[in-house]
């Protein structure tokens, strides 16, 4: 669920999406293929049952990277810092807004659901080497819009 509220950004659509793969899950369980790992199976469902909800909704996919980033800043108690960590924070809110939907869904597998890109690839259904390409130009282009936050301006 948590997957689906992160993609989606939208606790409605994200338990209807999850309603939609449960009933998939249930109705194509002959379709699994044991030795696949299992769990990039149920987050293709998944995944797929989310991006139909942003379709039929017509939802710009949208997720908060409070967490998204790990920062290794310490705690600062000072408001004028807090406000200051506020204007970063929704700074990456924007640059990652601005991914393709497909590399923020690959970003939300890899950084919040820990997946490999092996699993993402399975899960997002493309190939290990398009998921490599698609990491790399994602963290370029976050990189590109967010190097003055790291002190590269």
């Amino acid at each position: 669920m948590i997957f689906l509220v992160r993609l989606l950004r939208n606790r409605e659509l994200a338990e209807d999406a999850l309603q939609a793969a449960f009933i998939k899950l249930i109705t194509k369980s002959s379709k699994y293929k044991y030795p696949m790992p299992f769990s990039p199976w149920v987050y293709r469902i998944t995944y797929n049952c989310a991006v139909s909800e942003m379709r039929k909704a017509k939802v710009q996919q949208n997720f908060i990277l409070k967490y998204f980033f790990n920062s290794n800043k310490p705690c600062q108690n000072d408001a004028l810092a807090e406000i200051s960590d506020m204007e970063a924070v929704e700074e990456i809110k924007s640059a990652i807004d601005s991914l393709p939907p497909k590399q923020r869904a690959m970003m939300i597998l890899h950084r919040y659901e820990e997946m490999d890109y092996e699993q993402i690839a399975v899960t997002v259904g493309c190939g290990l080497g398009s998921v490599k390409y698609q990491m790399g130009e994602a963290y370029k282009e976050l990189e590109k819009k967010l190097s003055h936050l790291a002190g590269g301006d």
